[in-house]
């Protein structure tokens, strides 16, 4: 059971899957559906859709609960939303799985703090259907991350020079270390805060 984001990770992951010729059905459930669509549509911005259409094509598209329940049965790759395990059809699947100790969940991008995915990594719990549990499935963790990595944040900003950089989509430890790294480079940083209006 591969638990991703959407946009953008779903879809790479299916490539990686075709890629290499996994021989077991793949599964492509959840939200991920919907962005591929609009990859499809929007082919011109893809750098190989020709490739991502084939995985597409080889992927059987969840369409409804039965199909879920099917999909639980046999060996194969689940991939479905959502990547911090918020909500979406990993509750379907997981509840069915996680006393299989044949199964792994994967968690492929970053976990925020208090998410129950983060929860999960760090106490080996998760809430199913009201109860929390501590499933006997693997779990594993790897980073598809879609953002850039400070070293990268850095050279756009070097490059922009901007006269102001405002630090958000961070928790707030991480942000409050980048507003320094930002200040001690000779930015003038901010990190707002919920409902902060901000005059640029």
């Amino acid at each position: 059971l591969v638990s991703t984001f959407a946009l953008g990770r779903s879809a790479e992951l299916l490539d990686i899957l075709n890629e290499y010729n996994l021989n077991a059905d793949i599964y492509f459930d959840g939200m991920c559906q919907k962005a591929a669509v609009i990859y499809m549509n929007y082919q011109k911005y893809i750098k190989n859709p020709h490739f991502l259409k084939k995985s597409l094509a080889r992927a059987i598209w969840i369409k409804n609960r039965t199909m879920r329940k099917k999909a639980v049965k046999k060996p194969g790759v689940i991939i479905t939303t959502s990547g911090m395990l918020q909500g979406g059809p990993v509750y379907e699947y997981l509840p069915q799985i996680e006393k299989d100790k044949n199964s792994t969940l994967y968690l492929t991008g970053y976990q925020v703090v208090d998410t129950p995915g983060r929860v999960l990594l760090e106490t080996g719990e998760i809430k199913l259907n009201g109860v929390m549990v501590k499933p006997k499935l693997k779990i594993e963790r790897y980073d598809f991350s879609s953002h850039a990595g400070r070293e990268e944040l850095f050279k756009i900003i070097n490059t922009i020079s901007p006269k102001k950089v405002i630090v958000v989509h961070s928790d707030a430890e991480i942000a409050k270390k980048f507003k320094a790294s930002l200040k001690q480079e000779g930015f003038d940083a901010h990190v707002p805060v919920l409902g902060e209006e901000l005059t640029l």
